[in-house]
């Protein structure tokens, strides 16, 4: 249960937990699909297809009753268990009879009066009718023996179960998101239940090449874990590259004495066997009692289903991020910014919030394409967007508008302040040095329109045609400047 669904199938959600629940607390429970709706208080339509991707991961099983009768549910797990009972059940009940029948009486038997008989002081033993003394206590020490291994393997099953239906919940929750925080999170407080809240201290590393990134943690701080990381960095390359679970003392970690104390735990988070794993589960502290075979085999399934979900994640997120970006610059595109600068103005409206936008164009850009080729004005726009990113503040956004032309978004900034940073950004440029391929330096100069959300501009794009049309202006008065008013008078360097 990796979290995948087939195609057409209902995404997790509460109903699905719910129903999961629903067949967990009761493993033996067989009911139709208009009960389990009415016991769980939803509706037939909501619970029929979570039973349907249900039946279609092999977690519950559909039966026919009768023809013309509706099918009823039952958990294939507990079927199974249920199978192995009966069988071992019926097994003992021919022992019983076997040994309660005596079909074959023996030389010294066991008159009727003495069937009863008293082994120790309050405790009263039955023998089996005909059958030697000795002979009938072997046979019932063999019984009680089967009897035991009955209910150990019962509670097994059921510690199974229990398993199953904890691994099919965190799937659930796993594949309920795509945001990498809060799937670290999930992953953490899924490692605090599993082991039954012994253990105290854990966090989640991420591989970042030969380094290693803190994710989420339990009770460790950021910089405790980093310090962590960098101690023990050897042992987790080794778990990450082979996928090894390792369980050490500080010191066999470390492979000296350094004052550590305790056991310490490194899980892989495997996404795709054999491949290396995507980052570890790293469990630092635990209960003095310590974590069973049980627990560890549960954590390592977890760590795998978190590495696929992660791994999922990141994938997702990337992919999100290219197609947000502009590939030749590495800004972020026109998509980006109209979506962005929507939400900005959407909040600076609601908040009562300052936000402007600067539109800046490279000045004679069409003569550096012609003269020295385009493969030249490519290496110019990518060295004018890295000195437009450089020189803005951490909150704003730098995307390229269209061919030679870059789109900023000020959250918080007023007229002033906007003003300041496209100068900013303009004297940057026009202090870069860009020397061609041939050997050439070029002067670089760009020309920039500022507009800032007023009464009268209140939509994304009003402010950005505001903003294009003082961009005009300033190419119109000469170039290399910055117009932020109506007035038409540009404001050029001191």
């Amino acid at each position: 249960m990796n979290g995948t669904r087939p195609a057409g199938g209902p995404a997790p959600d509460r109903s699905a937990a719910a129903v999961v629940h629903y067949f967990s607390s009761d493993p033996l429970r067989t009911a139709q699909a208009d009960r389990i709706a009415r016991d769980l208080g939803l509706a037939l339509s909501s619970i029929q297809p979570v039973l349907d991707h249900l039946v279609a991961l092999g977690v519950l099983d559909r039966k026919t009753t009768g023809e013309g009768n509706p099918p009823v549910y039952a958990s294939h797990v507990a079927d199974q268990f249920l199978d192995v009972i009966e069988r071992l059940a019926s097994y003992f009940t021919r022992e019983l009879e076997d040994l309660a029948g005596g079909a074959a009486v023996r030389s010294t038997t066991i008159p009727p009066a003495q069937l009863l008989t008293p082994d120790a002081p309050g405790v009263r033993s039955v023998r089996p009718v005909g059958a030697p003394v000795g002979e009938a206590q072997a046979h019932l020490h063999t019984l009680h023996a089967r009897i035991a291994s009955l209910e150990a393997a019962n509670a097994l099953l059921q510690r199974k179960n229990l398993e199953l239906s904890f691994l099919y919940e965190a799937s659930l929750l796993l594949a309920s998101s795509i945001d990498l925080s809060t799937l670290g999170q999930t992953v953490v407080n899924a490692i605090v239940h599993t082991s039954r809240f012994k253990v105290r201290r854990c966090f989640v590393a991420l591989a970042d090449g030969d380094a290693f990134l803190f994710h989420a943690g339990h009770g460790v701080e950021p910089l405790e874990a980093e310090q962590f990381m960098f101690r023990y960095r050897a042992r987790l390359r080794q778990c990450v590259q082979r996928g090894e679970v390792i369980v050490a003392d500080a010191e066999t970690l470390q492979g000296e004495a350094n004052g550590d104390r305790g056991t310490r735990i490194i899980i892989p988070m495997v996404s795709q066997p054999p491949e290396p794993a995507y980052g570890c589960i790293v469990i630092t502290d635990a209960e003095e009692s310590g974590l069973t075979g049980d627990d560890v085999r549960t954590l390592t399934q977890l760590a795998e289903l978190a590495g696929r979900s992660l791994a999922n994640a990141t994938l997702y997120s990337r992919s999100i991020t290219l197609g947000m970006t502009d590939a030749l610059t590495g800004v972020l595109n026109r998509r980006y910014l109209d979506r962005r600068l929507a939400d900005e103005v959407k909040r600076a409206r609601r908040m009562g919030t300052n936000v402007s936008a600067i539109i800046a164009d490279l000045d004679h850009f069409k003569t550096v394409n012609d003269r020295y080729g385009h493969l030249e004005g490519d290496r110019l726009l990518q060295a004018v967007a890295k000195v437009i990113a450089s020189s803005v503040r951490d909150i704003d956004v730098v995307t390229r508008f269209g061919g030679e032309e870059f789109a900023l978004i000020l959250p918080g900034a007023n007229e002033r302040d906007a003003y300041q940073v496209a100068e900013r950004v303009r004297r940057a440029v026009q202090e870069m040095s860009f020397v061609t391929a041939a050997g050439v330096q070029l002067g670089v100069t760009i020309s920039c329109g500022v507009a800032h959300l007023k009464d009268n501009i209140h939509t994304p794009g009003q402010l950005i045609g505001l903003a294009d049309r003082r961009l005009l202006a300033a190419k119109r008065t000469g170039r290399n400047r910055t117009i932020a008013s109506d007035s038409g008078v540009p404001v050029t360097a001191p």
